[in-house]
């Protein structure tokens, strides 16, 4: 089960039943009967461990990869920061672009980092809720690389503002970092 992710075994599961209703019409005996339930509580317990799967791994990201994910999270981070202080400045975007290319390798356009900043992601999950999920899964390496960009970031406009530094320190609760974790990052 393990190779099928959770979208997959939601998706084989209903199969397996569809399959066995069809089965179902040419059911003449016990031995036939018995079978014919066999499928239907085998695809319906299948489609039940995906969306359990899908559940308790955090959704869509369970599918991820730890460098996927933690890219995600990198990108989604990065781009709130923007809009902490609700005054985003074109040279904190920059930084964004900058500082993602340097962790990931991967290049981004300013408008991945509005749409990522205002995306609908988290309008449908609290943002803390959603990286303490992640945070299981992303190593205490990238999660410093994640606070050290937030602090490139932070600072790249000239002024610290206090709302940037809440948005530092939440980020910093939801990932589970300690200070200790946070003393070398600068």
């Amino acid at each position: 089960m393990a190779f099928l992710g959770s979208k997959h075994s939601i998706v084989l599961g209903l199969a397996i039943v569809l399959f066995g209703y069809g089965f179902g019409g040419e059911v003449t005996d016990a031995v036939g009967e018995n079978l014919y339930y066999l499928i239907i509580v085998l695809g319906l317990a299948l489609a039940a461990f995906g969306v359990f799967k899908q559940v308790t791994s955090g959704g869509e990201d369970g599918d991820l990869s730890e460098e996927e994910l933690r890219n995600k999270v990198i990108l989604h981070t990065l781009a709130r920061m923007t809009n902490a202080d609700s005054n985003v400045m074109q040279v904190e975007v920059e930084s964004v672009i900058e500082t993602y290319k340097s962790i990931t390798g991967s290049e981004i356009s300013s408008k991945d980092i509005r749409v990522a900043a205002l995306g609908e992601l988290f309008e449908e999950k609290p943002f803390c809720s959603y990286l303490s999920r992640s945070e299981k899964r992303i190593s205490v390496e990238s999660k410093k690389k994640i606070m050290k960009a937030l602090s490139t970031i932070m600072q790249s406009d000239g002024v610290v503002d206090p709302q940037e530094v809440e948005f530092f320190n939440t980020v910093a609760k939801c990932l589970n970092m300690q200070a200790g974790d946070l003393v070398d990052i600068s």
